[in-house]
């Protein structure tokens, strides 16, 4: 009892981390930041204002211009609009100290992060427009999955990429050495979302919905495990590497992708909505 408690203490305060008071009442909150890095400027992201150094060191990893191990300082935030910023940061190079390890993982150790993500941040305790990623590990011949980090953002590809930042905290401090790595998310697992993940050292990914052609292409192309909703709509099964899970269910292997650009014409009678 006392664990449960803990756990929904930690997910409500992920969770109003990302929140902001509007006339009294707390909501997610949305703001623009464009982010130099080192002088360099790499692009707007949108997020709420938690863990923005690790939002930016994610966002360096999945553009290649960090590694496992690198954190981010932020130099300034300077607004510049009514809901935009800003951030002057730079990137501290810092070599992992031991990585995490590309192995099978039973499908029970993957059930046992999808229901304690799932149990940590239902609606009642977490009632904002928020999406939330959990990473977990998992030690060799250990029978539980360890969750090592728990973060709540308004976007769901913010919030992998502040994932991925913590992860690379986590790397210079040691505290990956040996494990497999299972992140959960609520949200759908798009391309950019594997990519960023895949630089942290995360080969096994969860989310209870149906596959985005971008996150199947970035999966085949990073070597990482996608575990979905299946089409059927029942439970989840492995869209891709099935070889890393032990007992999983499977979707039967993907063919083509269609990556092939093709246009879709409205019948005027059909108007597309």
């Amino acid at each position: 009892m006392e664990e449960r408690v803990a756990r929904a203490v930690d997910a409500a305060r992920e969770c109003s981390l990302a929140t902001t008071m509007v006339s009294g009442l707390r909501v997610a909150a949305d703001y623009e930041y464009v982010v130099e890095l080192d002088g360099r400027r790499l692009g707007s992201i949108y997020t709420s204002p938690n863990y923005l150094a690790d939002a930016v060191a994610g966002l360096a990893l999945r553009e290649e211009l960090a590694e496992l191990g690198d954190h981010v300082e932020l130099l300034s935030v300077t607004g510049t609009g009514d809901m935009s910023f800003l951030v002057r940061a730079r990137l501290a190079r810092a070599a992992a100290a031991g990585l995490p390890e590309d192995r099978r993982v039973e499908w029970s150790l993957v059930e046992e992060a999808y229901r304690d993500l799932v149990h940590m941040v239902p609606k009642h305790r977490c009632p904002y427009a928020l999406h939330s990623v959990a990473v977990y590990g998992v030690e060799r011949g250990s029978g539980s999955a360890e969750r090592l980090l728990l973060v709540s953002d308004v976007s769901r590809h913010s919030a992998m990429l502040k994932a991925a930042g913590m992860l690379s905290r986590l790397a210079a401090a040691g505290r990956l050495r040996g494990l497999a790595l299972v992140a959960v998310s609520t949200g759908r697992v798009s391309g950019d979302a594997v990519k960023a993940l895949a630089r942290a050292g995360v080969r096994v990914i969860v989310a209870n919905h149906h596959p985005l052609l971008s996150g199947l292409a970035a999966a085949r192309k990073h070597g990482v495990t996608l575990v979905l909703r299946r089409p059927d709509g029942r439970g989840l099964a492995v869209y891709t590497a099935p070889e890393r899970i032990q007992g999983a269910p499977l979707v039967m292997p993907l063919g083509r992708l269609g990556l092939e650009p093709y246009a879709v014409e409205a019948s005027p009678l059909s108007p597309l909505c």
